[in-house]
């Protein structure tokens, strides 16, 4: 979620904060909560809806019991609740990266028709989409949040990992495309999602020169936004440095040598719904198509009692 909707600072934050319990609207989903998991249907919706040019919200309308199976069985199942161990973080990450993305998902059509995210609005959170991230609260492992927080705390700033944010994806034109990630190999889908984000203009765009900015290149304004998650997280000097390890051809080329000045223009960030037909059946988009190929999943661990 772009930063741009974030309340004011301190002390009209302190207020906020005391209004948010009163003014905050939960979003139920039909339970009681199924008894086997049932991500994998989900997988499948969800794989079926989505593209990189968007996501076919009728297709998942028309199916709708699905997502909200797995928003119940999500609300009441996660670390805490099922009591994970430390040594299970890709499966936490994966869990809470479908969860968040499923919320999203769900938000807008419990909220259809609109254009754009920033079209919801709950009590004080009424501008920059702060409504939607802000307002709307989703049961997560037994806990209400809002997708701010399930975002900025259950998963970005604990986990540090820049990386996540080419996975986490908002209903808006200018997000990374979205998939359902798995447990196994989660590394390389985010290494890969990653890599497909840089290498389409939605990520990193060439522009042409002007007397004020030489001819480069455009990012997204994520890089702009949260540059500090790439730098402070990473051996990087610059945004530049750290998107050079992880683009090909020309952009990484274009990046390798402007790792210490990175002189990136950014792109306007479109928030228009990131509604898309259905891609025809047995067809390969062509933004994954070009991608690099994802690192093998490791071999399944066995499971702790």
């Amino acid at each position: 979620m772009p930063p741009s909707s974030t309340p004011p600072a301190l002390p009209a934050l302190a207020l906020l904060t005391l209004l948010a319990s009163a003014c905050t609207r939960r979003v139920e989903v039909p339970g009681p909560a199924p008894t086997q998991d049932p991500s994998a249907a989900w997988a499948t919706l969800l794989h079926e809806a989505a593209s990189p040019e968007g996501v076919d919200y009728d297709h998942i309308q028309s199916q709708r019991v699905v997502l909200e199976r797995y928003l119940a069985w999500v609300g009441e199942h996660g670390e805490q609740s099922d009591q994970w161990k430390e040594s299970k973080e890709d499966k936490r990450i994966a869990h809470l990266l479908n969860a968040y993305n499923a919320a999203v998902i769900y938000g807008v059509l419990a909220h259809r028709p609109i254009n754009s995210v920033r079209d919801v609005h709950v009590g004080p959170f009424r501008r920059g989409g702060a409504g939607f991230f802000f307002g709307l609260r989703f049961r997560v492992d037994g806990e209400w949040v809002s997708l701010h927080h399930l975002e900025v705390e259950r998963i970005v700033n604990r986990y540090q990992e820049p990386l996540l944010h080419a996975a986490l994806n908002c209903a808006s034109n200018s997000c990374p495309p979205l998939r359902f990630y798995k447990e196994q190999g989660l590394q390389g889908q985010l290494l890969a999602a990653m890599r497909r984000f840089l290498a389409s203009d939605r990520g990193l765009m060439p522009v042409g020169g002007t007397a004020e900015a030489p001819a480069g290149y455009a990012a997204s304004r994520i890089f702009q936004w949260y540059a500090d998650d790439f730098t402070d997280w990473s051996q990087a000097d610059t945004v530049c440095g750290w998107m050079a390890d992880h683009a090909t051809g020309p952009k990484k080329a274009w990046l390798e040598a402007h790792a210490q000045d990175c002189p990136l223009q950014w792109q306007e960030w479109d928030w228009s719904l990131n509604h898309a037909p259905r891609p025809p059946e047995g067809s390969v988009p062509a933004e994954e198509e070009a991608g690099p190929e994802e690192a093998p999943a490791a071999e399944d661990e066995e499971e702790e009692e």
